[in-house]
């Protein structure tokens, strides 16, 4: 929209500028005494922190100027002394404004009725706009066309109102954020804001510019949203592929550069050919929409795989957010869990946001039990295989794993030559008939033992151990015909036994009974026989 008047108290408006109307607009640029009234600036924000250490520098582009004297004073605006020739008349004409009249100062004919500079209220600051241009194009030319306001002003910021005010003499103001910008800020930089510190209208000075309003303007950047990093798995055994999903929402007007800096922790390895890019939007019922976007040279990503360490990290890089201004973006990704990762702590993936760290965790599990004879102390050299489900038949495939003596994890590799289906109960003394399982995710499992320790009777038994998603263990016995597993009162802990005569079975095995049962019966038949002959033998001597 045109403005037909002359720039004033322009609150969260893109430019801050409006069409100066002049009394005279062919007036000549020596006319006039320029208005020396001291004026306050008061910019405002959403957050405080887009106003706390700024590097802001001022030019100053058009003075305020009087007409004449006494009760004939008319006033006007014309371009500031500090602006170097055609300076303006350049940046409106880079700005797409044309006929611009020769011989008139160019900011008094752009400011006045016939001017063409416009304004917005609104997000993103009517970008692209005539007066948003042309602020752009002054910025650009400002180390070579323009100078700065000196001493350099001082902008006095209220966090808790969350504005910044600064005084100067009433004119046309190009402010200019030079605060560093880049993917690591939290805030972006502002975009170049033109002001202007009052109106006149029929050539009479309105009350700001004599230093008596108030003139609010919202300061032009933008405080960015967090970045959030999300797993799908919240537990996984080692070799598992895990899900990662970033999500970041770019500024309007955008910043110079928009990143996420991923950082992969020990026992991940990232698949650097899984990564997919989205948009992302709400519809009406506030349901979220993702819309892939399949040009993959919009963004920079790492060309190999990235093993995971203490001070490992990559970048994934939006090659150019204003392409992106305003919108949310979701990145998704692969990494598997390595032979390296924590048993213990699990394997953890950090995202940097804006100088904080987001994490993303997922926890691997395992068991133990041990394998004991019938003075309960532990027996060494026993052999168990692990299988995964409640359900073991001739087509199952153990799970093979990395270690030795009682201690074990998955291995990621399931067709690594140095892993083993073959786990045996540890032989150190203090450890004695121990076997530790590590690196599984959360479920049921089938623990079948597969060779008993040497010296000791040919009876072997199954059990299942459930592990639930915060680690938590309950053992149940499955195949256990003789009462060889024995569970703890609450479940949680088991204890195998291995024995060394028949005798030694506990009788409250199905199997035990009916093999005590057997054997007593034998005995029984034994003494039948035994006293039959007996009887023969004697009726032989009496014949």
């Amino acid at each position: 929209m045109k403005m037909r008047k002359l720039f004033a108290g322009i609150a969260a408006a893109a430019t801050m500028l409006a069409g100066l109307a002049l009394g005279a607009a062919t007036a000549s640029a020596d006319e006039g005494a320029v208005v020396k009234r001291s004026v306050e600036f008061t910019f405002t924000a959403d957050d405080a922190a887009q106003l706390t250490d700024r590097s802001i520098t001022v030019y100053k582009i058009g003075d305020y100027v009087a007409y004449g004297t006494d009760q004939n004073v008319a006033y006007g605006v014309k371009t500031s002394g500090g602006v170097k020739n055609d300076a303006v008349r350049s940046a409106l004409t880079s700005a797409g404004v044309e006929n611009i009249p020769e011989n008139v100062d160019a900011l008094t004919w752009a400011m006045g009725t016939d001017g063409t500079l416009d304004q917005s209220a609104t997000r993103p600051w009517n970008n692209p706009s005539v007066t948003r241009a042309f602020a752009n194009a002054l910025a650009a030319g400002a180390a070579t066309n323009l100078t700065a306001v000196n001493p350099t002003p001082t902008f006095t910021v209220d966090e808790t109102a969350k504005t910044m005010t600064v005084r100067l003499p009433a004119g046309v103001y190009l402010f200019v954020d030079n605060t560093v910008d880049n993917a690591a800020s939290a805030v972006t930089k502002a975009v170049p804001m033109l002001v202007a510190a009052g109106t006149t209208t029929n050539g009479v000075l309105n009350p700001f510019a004599t230093g008596e309003g108030v003139n609010t303007v919202n300061f032009k950047n933008t405080k960015n949203t967090s970045k959030t990093k999300t797993v799908e798995e919240t537990s996984a055994s080692i070799g598992d592929t895990l899900h990662y999903t970033l999500t970041g929402t770019i500024a309007n007007p955008a910043p110079t550069e928009f990143k996420f800096t991923d950082k992969p922790g020990t026992g991940l390895t990232i698949n650097s050919n899984s990564f997919e890019f989205y948009t992302v939007t709400t519809d009406d019922e506030g349901d979220e929409i993702e819309t892939e976007v399949t040009d993959a040279t919009k963004f920079t990503v790492p060309d190999t795989d990235v093993t995971g360490g203490d001070k490992v990290s990559f970048e994934v890089v939006v090659n150019d957010p204003t392409e992106f201004a305003g919108q949310t973006i979701r990145v998704k990704f692969t990494a598997t869990v390595n032979d390296d990762a924590d048993t213990t702590d699990g394997v953890v993936n950090k995202l940097d946001n804006y100088g904080k760290t987001v994490e993303a965790k997922t926890q691997l599990h395992g068991f133990n039990f041990q394998k004991i004879n019938a003075d309960k102390a532990g027996v060494n050299g026993a052999t168990f295989k692990v299988y995964e489900g409640t359900t073991v038949g001739d087509q199952s495939v153990a799970i093979k794993f990395l270690g030795s003596n009682g201690s074990y994890k998955k291995a990621a590799n399931q067709n690594n030559e140095t892993a083993t289906d073959e786990l045996k109960t540890a032989t150190v003394e203090s450890t004695a008939g121990k076997l530790v399982v590590k690196g599984l995710k959360a479920g049921t499992y089938t623990v079948v033992e597969t060779k008993v320790a040497s010296g000791y009777q040919d009876f072997k038994a199954s059990f299942t151990v459930t592990i639930n998603d915060k680690g938590g263990v309950t053992f149940a016995k499955a195949e256990d015909a003789f009462g060889l597993v024995t569970l703890s009162d609450d479940s949680h802990s088991v204890t195998v036994l291995n024995i060394k005569s028949i005798t030694q079975l506990p009788l409250t095995g199905a199997a035990g009974t009916a093999l005590f049962s057997a054997i007593a019966l034998l005995l029984v038949g034994a003494a039948f026989t035994v006293y039959a002959k007996s009887r023969n033998t004697k009726r032989a001597l009496n014949a």
